[in-house]
């Protein structure tokens, strides 16, 4: 069963042979990535791997093959806050409370580690199942970068309509970018307000 496509990846569910337990198989195309792509998935295995949080996607193991690279992630059933935002319709100033203070605190953690997420959006933000609309974790951290300390990142990257504006600027960030400056605001103004805080060109 597939469920999702990235630019090289495609995540698959599987299943333990012992345990019969679920988990989400990133399976990774090493023919399709160039240097940038192999630089960003060796810290986003090694940022997951260091991450252990209620509240963020965790990563069990990885296998490499001669063509492919297997990342074995937790699975979630409920799909991302952006599609529960669109179904649901209205979210209590309750409910926009309680997902804010998940997200707010597992970035918090991220911080903790020195680690920047730089692509926070709605659509990284998973639910756990669809009974419940506040149960989530931070997930695809394939532009995330740790940092050493202060504002030293300078690199272009990010969802177009979720960017800051010190990265379109080029302006040294550090993970605050993540928080007060602007990312986690735009998660904070989708759920309150259910619209997309800029349009993308």
């Amino acid at each position: 069963m597939e469920l999702g496509k990235g630019a090289f990846s495609v995540v698959k569910v599987g299943h333990h042979k012992q345990s019969n337990e679920s988990y989400a198989i990133k399976i990774i195309t090493k023919s399709e990535m160039q240097d940038f792509d192999k630089a960003c998935l060796k810290e986003e295995i090694g940022i997951l791997s260091e991450l252990r949080h209620d509240h963020i996607i965790r990563l069990y193991d990885v296998f490499e093959e001669d063509s492919y690279i297997h990342l074995i992630l937790e699975k979630v059933d409920g799909g991302h806050l952006l599609d529960r935002l669109i179904a649901k319709e209205e979210y209590t100033e309750c409910e926009c409370r309680d997902v804010l203070k998940i997200v707010v605190e597992a970035v918090r953690h991220c911080h903790e580690h020195k680690i920047a997420h730089r692509d926070l959006k709605p659509e990284n933000l998973l639910l756990m199942d669809d009974d419940c609309d506040i149960s989530i974790k931070i997930a695809d951290f394939g532009f995330a970068k740790v940092v050493p300390e202060g504002d030293t990142l300078t690199t272009q990257l990010g969802s177009a309509m979720h960017v800051a504006p010190e990265i379109l600027t080029k302006t040294p960030y550090g993970t605050k970018i993540d928080m007060v400056r602007h990312t986690c605001n735009v998660c904070i103004f989708c759920v309150c307000v259910f619209i997309e805080s800029f349009v993308s060109r």
